[in-house]
């Protein structure tokens, strides 16, 4: 397995917001879904470093992540695409690009960037705060591929955004999935997105994985849709 999170318990103060959370991710992507408040966020925010774990494990490779700083992390192969994408305002796409291209042979490059987000090539010099949120988007993922991670955290790559930019992140999401280079943990608000990029699904219900079964097995059971998220999969389906 590439990412292994075993018994993982994170508390901000007296608050426990993850309650011994399970799951396992090898090379084939991994959706968690589930209402607003569950922790899915904090689960992302934990794997990277930036939450406080107070139990538990998290591996990476068979190397232990729990007590490393983010920048560690980053640079094992793990990266993330942030809820609310966090760029830097004043900076411009291309220097956005290239704060984080890594010198020598890599397989995802600025010029390969630029072939996947056209729209980002036209607006390189342009600063982030002059970017539309569909923008600041593809701008979040092409730096974290920048990064050439072999494990890719997505948190709520889609929040937000017009139906068209859905489709072409899903897209972007399916090509890189299909290339097998790069393993996906996908936290998704939209049901359907999730459903059609990931192979399983881990359903978070207060804090903890309820369950996890084949993206498939969910796609088609209305029931088990309503009974863990209250909604039924569709074109524009959200958790909520």
């Amino acid at each position: 397995m590439l990412l292994q999170v075993k018994g993982l318990e994170v508390h901000y103060g007296k608050s426990c917001i993850l309650h011994g959370v399970e799951l396992e991710l090898a090379d084939r992507p991994l959706a968690v879904v589930g209402r607003n408040g569950m922790g899915k966020s904090t689960l992302c925010n934990a794997i990277m470093g930036m939450a406080p774990v107070t139990a538990g494990s998290v591996r990476f490779d068979d190397c232990e992540l729990v007590g490393q700083h983010s920048y560690q992390i980053a640079r094992r192969g793990v990266a993330l695409v942030p809820q609310g994408r966090r760029i830097f305002p004043s900076l411009t796409v291309e220097e956005h690009l290239r704060l984080v291209e890594r010198p020598g042979m890599q397989k995802w490059t600025r010029e390969r960037v630029y072939d996947v987000f056209p729209r980002l090539f036209e607006r390189r010099r342009n600063a982030g705060s002059a970017l539309s949120g569909g923008e600041q988007q593809m701008l979040a993922v092409a730096r974290a591929l920048l990064c050439n991670p072999r494990l890719l955290i997505m948190d709520e790559p889609t929040e937000g955004l017009a139906p068209l930019m859905v489709e072409l992140i899903v897209t972007t999401l399916k090509a890189m999935v299909n290339e097998g280079d790069i393993a996906l943990l996908l936290i998704e608000q939209n049901l359907g997105v999730a459903l059609e990029v990931a192979d399983s699904v881990a359903v978070m219900v207060n804090g903890r994985i309820e369950r996890i079964l084949k993206a498939s097995e969910l796609a088609a059971d209305r029931g088990l849709q309503q009974r863990f998220l209250g909604v039924s999969a569709g074109a524009d389906a959200e958790v909520i």
